[in-house]
């Protein structure tokens, strides 16, 4: 898992792409965000994340195995897992852009007592919840409904990407103290 990683930063850092905009300074018409905690980057430490965001993030154009739907429920339930504020926000609204229905965005926390999820939707939350939690008893089985579900080895790693980089962000968000605000009037 190191060594995926570590190729993968080098990846990053090598073939870094141009944001549209910047992730860590999105806000919207009813709500903003502020950083209450750490508000520097001096050591330049969201370059990294952010080029991550741009191969495997919500507006990534380089997601060719995943169904994109699928890559942003995912998305939503580990911003959930990880009572991300910020996370859930956009990952709430990116789900709406997409045109998922509502009801499978509401019950997304409930997942595994809903019927409105695919075998394949169900696999891939299994899948980040176990390896968003590290929970190495849950974990194998998790992999093996990936199987099961017919998940191509390009789906499986663009998916582990998707999960690993939601749970980077949260983390940053979380030292960052990035909270939702009433825009001011």
């Amino acid at each position: 898992m190191k060594i995926l990683l570590s190729s993968f930063l080098i990846f990053c850092i090598s073939n870094a792409a141009i944001a549209k905009d910047d992730i860590t300074q999105r806000s919207y018409d009813d709500v903003q965000f502020k950083n209450n905690l750490l508000t520097t980057n001096q050591t330049n430490y969201l370059k990294i994340p952010k080029d991550w965001a741009h191969a495997y993030g919500s507006d990534s154009t380089t997601l060719t195995h995943l169904d994109a739907n699928l890559a942003e429920l995912v998305r939503l339930r580990v911003g959930q897992l990880d009572n991300c504020n910020y996370c859930v926000i956009l990952h709430t609204r990116q789900t709406v852009k997409l045109g998922i229905p509502t009801a499978k965005v509401s019950s997304l926390s409930t997942w595994q007592q809903s019927h409105l999820f695919t075998d394949k939707e169900k696999a891939a939350l299994a899948f980040a919840e176990s390896l968003s939690g590290v929970n190495h008893a849950n974990f194998q089985p998790a992999y093996e409904k990936l199987i099961e579900a017919k998940f191509s080895n390009p789906e499986i790693e663009e998916l582990t990407n998707v999960v690993i980089l939601m749970n980077i962000w949260s983390r940053i968000f979380m030292v960052q103290g990035k909270f939702s605000e009433r825009p001011s009037e």
